[in-house]
């Protein structure tokens, strides 16, 4: 969402020589307070199949241009562009359109407005402040079929009036199209940024929680950051769960998968999965190592089952004591930047008698009086902290149980000394080595990178920090925990060499 003009993108180039082409690109799911949802730009640009979709503004839902004053030079063009499910609460719900930018009542022209698919009714559609004739190549309004428009999966169905309803005379048209296949297919190029016929795509969505993360042995999917990628129908993606906190465990998958060892997900189709990480603690019912009672505390908490927490068989509670007393617990470790995540139940006196969470000696949390059962969470910086949860009574009174619970307790990972680098190599060559490396913390790792004949190394993902190349060597950035470094590879001579720009802005 936009605070000013263009929700996705916002452009100028009428003060400057640069020549703006927005080309093979999805507009999908922006919205700003303003003009453009989609994009909003000034001066001459070219903007040739790209597919804007349910995006919204005040003006423009996807697309406002501003064109220069001067009404003989202008070369904009507007080419192949499909519009669907935009919104204005204004005017031009799919385009908004100042051709007449000094008021003077000469029109801006267009250099080529054809063949794009978008709502023609004057304002709410297309909204233009000097009217001119809409050329017959353009589509009015014309549903283009989406593969899933609801999740923004913008390919062409078999069957759509997009497919063939191009101008493929158009200068700067792209050889490929978004997904990197093949333009032109059939008689004639298709409108928006599918070309329709090239090899099928599948979309595969992971959702997890924040007690771990799902990575595939293809570069894409590394969730919790990139939880939903695009496939070739046919592509196998081997799916890996990695729990990422103290105490958290893979319980296992669900829709697509199933069991809790690795997972291959075959793309015969779009696919949906779920990775279930749980907290493990106390889930023998033993006192977890390096958690002590302070020197402070009158009386220790104890394991206990009296009283758990949903999905959990155990749970710590607080000890008896008298008024003006209190029962804590600790834990004192060297974390990583993270989330300290428990939940809690208190029964007690309300309003005297608390549940206090202390970090530091200070104060984060407090809960008194009947608290049932619920998951809290608090972000904490890297470096060593004392933890601590206690059970204080004031000076008179007591209520219910006269104690506290806490339980399904998750901690960030420890700020281990060595941590490991898992090489991750894409279709399309090798990486050397290959295995999984022990690394010490705040170094740096290389791997020896080798693509396969007609093949370079593209894109580096994982969840290492961001390294360097040296011709075919790839570094990783400093170390600072368990990761991945997934090489993507590039077909260099499967596709023609001539393209436009390919993208997806959402």
């Amino acid at each position: 969402t936009g605070t000013g003009n263009g929700g996705g993108v916002w452009f100028n180039s009428s003060a400057t020589s640069l020549a703006i082409r927005l080309i093979n690109n999805i507009f999908s799911g922006n919205s700003t307070h303003n003009s453009g949802g989609g994009a909003m730009g000034y001066g001459t640009p070219t903007l040739i199949n790209n597919s804007f979709n349910q995006n919204t503004a005040a003006n423009g839902g996807g697309l406002a241009l501003e064109l220069p004053s001067a009404e003989t030079s202008n070369t904009t063009v507007l080419a192949n562009n499909l519009f669907w499910a935009n919104t204005a609460s204004a005017n031009g719900a799919d385009l908004w359109l100042k051709n007449d930018a000094d008021n003077d009542n000469y029109i801006t022209p267009l250099q080529l407005f054809s063949n794009n698919n978008l709502d023609q009714t004057y304002p709410s559609g297309f909204w233009q402040n000097l009217a001119f004739a809409i050329a017959p190549s353009n589509l009015d309004h014309v549903n283009p079929l989406f593969l899933d428009s609801a999740e923004h999966d913008l390919h062409l169905r078999a069957g759509s009036p997009m497919i063939d309803a191009g101008e493929a005379t158009v200068i700067d048209l792209p050889s490929t199209d978004i997904d990197g296949g093949v333009r032109v297919l059939g008689a004639n190029v298709d409108i928006g940024a599918d070309e329709y016929g090239n090899t099928s795509i599948a979309r595969l969505q992971v959702t997890t929680n924040d007690l771990g993360i799902v990575t595939s042995n293809t570069t894409g999917i590394n969730c919790g950051v990139d939880c939903l990628e695009m496939y070739p129908t046919g592509t196998a993606v081997v799916l890996s769960a990695i729990p990422t906190y103290t105490y958290s465990s893979f319980s296992g998958w669900g829709g697509a998968c199933s069991g809790t060892g690795s997972c291959t997900v075959n793309m015969t189709a779009n696919k949906s999965v779920t990775a279930t990480f749980v907290s493990n603690f106390l889930r023998d019912g033993q006192w977890p190592p390096g958690w002590i009672t302070p020197t402070t505390s009158n009386a220790s908490w104890t394991v206990t089952n009296d009283s758990v927490y949903p999905d959990s068989n155990y749970s710590l509670r607080s000890g008896a004591i008298s008024h003006n007393q209190t029962s804590q617990v600790q834990i004192v470790d060297n974390f990583q930047y993270g989330t300290v995540s428990f939940a809690r139940r208190v029964s007690s006196q309300g309003y005297s008698d608390y549940l206090r969470f202390y970090v530091d000696g200070v104060k984060w949390g407090e809960w008194a009086g009947e608290v049932a059962w619920e998951l809290v969470s608090y972000a904490i910086a890297p470096g060593t902290h004392t933890l601590v949860w206690a059970y204080e009574k004031d000076g008179y009174g007591s209520s219910g149980s006269d104690a506290a619970w806490i339980g399904y307790v998750s901690l960030p990972p420890r700020a281990d000394n060595s941590y490991t680098v898992t090489p991750i190599a894409g279709v399309g060559g090798s990486v050397n080595p290959n295995t999984p490396q022990t690394v010490s913390r705040g170094a740096t790792k290389s791997f020896t990178v080798t693509p396969n004949k007609g093949y370079v190394h593209h894109k580096v993902t994982g969840t290492c920090p961001v390294g360097t190349w040296s011709g075919n060597t790839y570094t990783t950035g400093a170390i600072d925990a368990n990761c991945t470094v997934n090489i993507g590879f590039f077909c260099d001579i499967c596709l023609p060499s001539r393209g436009g720009w390919r993208s997806m802005i959402r």
